[in-house]
């Protein structure tokens, strides 16, 4: 009986298209409302949204962006969503409702493939044992379309059910306890220069965060750049010799200190000020007097978002399609290269690499296909190089490009080569091209010489340039630049 799914709402995270449609259809077949996003990102974003409401989030294991455990502990760190149920999508599984450390974990597991029957008859289950504990705490104002639920044994009976409805075909092999996430407590700055507002507020955070006090903008400053910056700063506006605002202004203009979260705490209550502090870079304003039980909830809200987003730092700089770098992570680590070879003297190479005739290949194969064909060419590209400090990057579209310091023009040539044919040799077919049946790539070679202090500004301009005129040269080819 699946009826207590009806009118439903279920979000589902899941980047595999097919999966994430599967699990869309059978919810849709039980009267059950779903949404699909690909990342965590996304789920953090409608999950935050004050006008949705979801039953359920089925979450699978293999995010790129994110591991599902991590997103878990994220979102039981937001006020908003530690009471919604956490079903979680694996093909490798083994419940165990409590880690070693007495967290629990997620209501149930889903193995891949998942069926219609497992699917449905899971959720059903803890969603039931999940009214029934709402209807003990209070019986008068639930009314439950599931009438055979008597006593506590009835409900242990569906959390069993629901464990025993998703253990068929598993692995019985634990998740590495290694890799268990072990919680650090977040750090909160409170700065203002009353005694006795620091104190109140310290003591009503201290039980869920480690607290720091800076009377003076100054201080606050010294150590959001210590070497234990906190987490967020709830900061007053007036105070003297350094107001709020400046001291705001001043820690988003430091790389060190610019993604701390500052939470205005301030008598000012006029929507100008509110305003002006929200431009300056800050992510809530309170005003004076404040409840403490507000503050708190929005300084867990926030921290939740900040710990999610620090997760996602080193996710940022990869191509979700791909799975390599992407240009921004190829424009901060040429940044670094170009100042380490301008410092040593050393050389510094750049491949820029297009796929020839990528439109004909999309039009003749469809796009699906030509997704894949750029997951393969940049598998090639990265498997190619061999040094830890090579970097292959996605630069937009169907163009690459390749990273090569302490790399002399004659090792990029051999390199460049090298890619040219490993690409032929994955015989992708390509009977649109007029290069050749399988696809290929064009490859512009740049060297910047030992000692040319002022070949760096140009170094991408000009490998974009050699590549222009490989292509002009026929396609499937190396070109390399003279100075």
């Amino acid at each position: 009986d699946w009826s207590i799914l009806k009118g439903r709402s279920i979000l589902i995270v899941d980047e595999n298209i097919k999966d994430g449609t599967a699990v869309k259809s059978f919810l849709k077949s039980a009267g059950v409302t779903s949404t699909t996003v690909s990342n965590g990102v996304q789920a953090i974003l409608e999950l935050i949204k004050p006008a949705n409401h979801w039953d359920g989030i089925f979450i699978a294991q293999d995010l790129t962006d994110i591991k599902s455990e991590d997103l878990k502990i994220a979102l039981g760190a937001i006020s908003t969503t530690q009471e919604i149920p956490l079903f979680l999508m694996t093909s490798q599984i083994f419940f165990d409702p409590e880690n070693k450390n007495g967290e629990h974990r997620f209501s149930a597991y889903i193995n891949k493939p998942i069926g219609k029957n497992k699917l449905l008859s899971t959720l059903t289950n803890i969603l039931a044992a999940k009214e029934y504990d709402l209807l003990i705490q209070d019986p008068e104002n639930l009314e439950i379309p599931y009438p055979k639920l008597q006593n506590n044994g009835d409900r242990n009976r569906l959390i069993e059910e629901a464990h025993n409805a998703c253990s068929l075909n598993t692995i019985t092999s634990e998740p590495d306890e290694d890799q268990a996430y072990v919680r650090k407590r977040q750090q909160v700055l409170i700065v203002d220069d009353s005694p006795m507002n620091t104190k109140l507020l310290e003591t009503a955070l201290s039980d869920d965060f480690d607290t720091f006090v800076a009377h003076s903008g100054k201080d606050a400053l010294m150590i959001a750049n210590s070497i234990n910056p906190p987490d967020l700063i709830l900061l007053d506006i007036m105070m003297p010799e350094m107001n709020g605002y400046e001291v705001c202004k001043t820690l988003h203009l430091e790389q060190k200190t610019k993604d701390i979260p500052v939470i205005f705490l301030t008598a000012l209550s006029e929507s100008d000020n509110e305003e002006y502090g929200l431009k300056l870079g800050a992510i809530d304003y309170i005003t004076k007097p404040f409840s403490i039980p507000i503050v708190k909830a929005k300084i867990k809200n926030h921290l939740a978002l900040k710990y999610y987003q620090d997760i996602l730092k080193i996710n940022t700089d990869i191509d979700q399609l791909t799975k390599i770098p992407n240009r921004r992570r190829f424009d901060e680590m040429f940044d670094i290269e170009t100042r380490k070879a301008k410092r040593t003297g050393s050389f510094l190479s750049v491949l820029m690499l297009d796929i020839d005739h990528f439109k004909f290949y999309n039009d003749t194969y469809g796009h699906l296909e030509g997704d894949e064909c750029l997951r393969q060419v940049a598998y090639a590209i990265k498997t190619t190089l061999k040094r830890p400090g090579d970097m292959a990057a996605r630069w937009g579209g169907e163009e690459f490009t390749c990273l090569l310091p302490d790399t002399d023009a004659e090792g990029a040539a051999e390199v460049a080569e090298k890619i040219r044919k490993t690409i032929m040799e994955l015989g992708i077919a390509h009977k649109a091209s007029p290069v050749a049946s399988v696809v290929t790539v064009s490859i512009g070679v740049v060297t910047l010489n030992q000692g040319d202090q002022d070949g760096y500004e140009l170094l991408l301009k000009h490998a974009d340039e050699t590549l222009y005129q490989a292509k002009a040269q026929g396609r499937n080819r190396i070109n390399q630049w003279v100075d």
